[in-house]
């Protein structure tokens, strides 16, 4: 049998104030607001979730250690950092691997394959040189452009 949803004045769980919704079900508004839905939903129900502060951020850390270019292809404006182990709360800086949005998605998709052979080598070459200051990695480490099919001119 299902809830029946009734029009109702409810308090906001974050800001106290009266609103108006549809009261019992599932999707229940406790909130007043998506801005305060955030703040609550990412303060009150997870109490280890904090903002952090940005030298704490994944990519700050990333970018730290690694060059902003795509390890793949070499492109420098967008780059992502990739968690090479695919846990997110691993911030090491040895777990990052700079890539471009496009080598990302081949990374999560069933194009792995195409760029397994240099993502491992860029990691293997990280954590022996790690110990260096970036940019003697960046003089030691040459990407294998042609790993995904790329000719001369630039055309797959």
């Amino acid at each position: 049998m299902r809830c029946k949803k009734v029009p109702g004045v409810v308090t906001c769980l974050n800001c106290h104030k009266q609103f108006e919704t549809r009261v019992g079900g599932k999707r229940e508004r406790v909130v007043c607001s998506r801005e305060y839905a955030n703040a609550y939903f990412h303060t009150y129900k997870n109490p280890s979730f904090t903002r952090t502060d940005r030298s704490e951020r994944y990519s700050t850390i990333c970018w730290q250690h690694h060059v902003k270019r795509c390890i793949i292809c070499g492109e420098e404006r967008v780059v992502e950092a990739h968690h090479h182990n695919e846990k997110h709360d691993d911030n090491r800086p040895e777990n990052f691997v700079p890539l471009c949005p496009t080598h990302h998605q081949y990374w999560h998709s069933r194009h792995r394959h195409l760029i397994l052979d240099e993502v491992e080598r860029y990691v293997t070459h990280f954590c022996n040189c790690n110990n260096l200051p970036v940019i003697q990695q960046i003089e030691c480490y040459v990407p294998n452009v042609e790993v995904v099919g790329a000719t001369p001119t630039g055309k797959a």
